[in-house]
C-alpha cells in the first residue's frame, strides 16, 4: 500500500521539483530580434565576432558569481531568490547578440577569423539590471571593427543604455526580465552596426578586375575624448555617442563636440581630425 502511495506521489513531486528549479535557476536571455536595424548592408561582407572582455568593476560588486547582475527586490512570478544571475558569462551574451544582429543587418557571420574581411571585439563595461518598483538598466559596450588580417582599425565607439521602467500591473516574469536585457542589448549594438556599417561595406568592397585588389578603407583619423569627471555624455550634431572616455574613427575635418553630465556645465569645443591621426580632447567640467 504504502508502494503504490509513493508511485501515485513520484510524479507530483517530480512536477514540484521541476517547478522549483526552473524558479531557482539562472536567467536565460533569449535574444530573438523580429524586427530590421536602420542599417542594411548592401554587401554579404563577412566577419568574424571575437570573443568580448569583461571589463565591469567587480571588485566592488556584492555577489559572488560574476553572472549576477543585479538585485531583485519585487515579486517575478516564476522566479525565486533575491539575486538575479543570467545563465552565461554576460560577454558570451554580448557576442551572440552581435551575431544575431549583423546577420539581421546583412552580413555574412563567420565562425573562423580567418575566413572573415573584419572582426569585431570589445568590452563590456557595465551590465546591470535591478527588479524592483521601477526596473534599472545600465549597459555599457566597447566595440571596435578591424581588418582581419591586419587588425586595422575601421571603426570603434562605445554605446551605452541607462533607464528604467515600471513593469505594469502583472509584474514581471522570466520572460519580461530576459525581453528587457535583449531590448536593451539591441539598442545598442544596433547603433554600432549603424555608425560601423558604412565603413565596413566600403572597405569589403571589390574592385574591377584590374585594378587594386586591395580593399579601399575610407580615410579616417581618430578622436579620444577625455572628461573629469569621467562618464560625460559625448554629443556631435546632436547625436549621443557614448560616455567618457571615449575614442571615435571619423573622417578627417572639424568637428563640434557637446559634453554633458548631471550636476555640471555642458562644454563645447571644437577639434580637428587629421587622416591617420590621433586627436585628443581634454575637458574639466565645472559644477552648476
Amino acid at each position: 500500500m504504502a508502494g503504490q502511495i509513493h508511485k501515485k506521489l513520484f510524479p507530483f513531486l517530480a512536477l514540484l521539483a521541476l517547478i522549483f528549479t526552473g524558479c531557482a535557476g539562472p536567467l536565460e536571455v533569449k535574444y530573438e530580434p523580429k524586427t530590421e536595424g536602420q542599417f542594411k548592408s548592401s554587401k554579404p561582407v563577412q566577419v568574424f565576432v571575437s570573443p568580448f572582455e569583461d571589463k565591469r568593476d567587480l571588485s566592488k560588486s556584492p555577489f559572488k558569481d560574476p553572472r549576477t547582475i543585479g538585485r531583485v527586490e519585487a515579486t517575478v512570478t516564476d522566479m525565486t531568490g533575491d539575486e538575479l544571475t543570467i545563465s552565461e558569462n554576460v560577454t558570451d551574451t554580448v557576442a551572440r547578440a552581435y551575431k544575431k544582429e549583423l546577420a539581421i543587418a546583412g552580413f555574412t557571420v563567420v565562425d573562423e577569423a580567418d575566413k572573415a574581411l573584419y572582426s569585431v571585439s570589445g568590452e563590456v563595461r557595465d551590465f546591470r539590471l535591478d527588479i524592483g518598483s521601477r526596473d534599472i538598466v545600465a549597459i555599457e559596450i566597447a566595440s571596435e571593427f578591424k581588418e582581419a588580417k591586419t587588425d586595422k582599425p575601421i571603426w570603434s565607439g562605445v554605446e551605452s543604455e541607462q533607464g528604467e521602467r515600471f513593469a505594469g500591473v502583472m509584474g514581471n516574469s522570466r520572460a519580461s526580465i530576459s525581453n528587457y536585457i535583449a531590448a536593451s542589448l539591441q539598442k545598442i549594438i544596433r547603433r554600432s552596426i549603424a555608425a560601423a556599417g558604412e565603413n565596413l561595406v566600403s572597405a569589403g568592397t571589390t574592385p574591377a578586375p584590374g585594378k587594386d585588389t586591395k580593399p579601399s578603407v575610407k580615410a579616417t583619423g581618430r578622436v579620444t575624448v577625455n572628461t573629469s569627471p569621467q562618464r560625460s555624455k559625448v554629443y556631435m550634431g546632436g547625436i549621443y555617442y557614448g560616455l567618457t572616455p571615449l575614442s571615435l574613427d571619423l573622417a578627417p575635418g572639424v568637428y563640434e563636440i557637446t559634453l554633458k553630465q548631471k550636476g555640471f556645465h555642458p562644454v563645447t569645443e571644437k577639434v580637428s581630425v587629421r587622416q591617420d591621426s590621433a586627436t585628443e580632447l581634454e575637458t574639466e567640467l565645472d559644477k552648476e
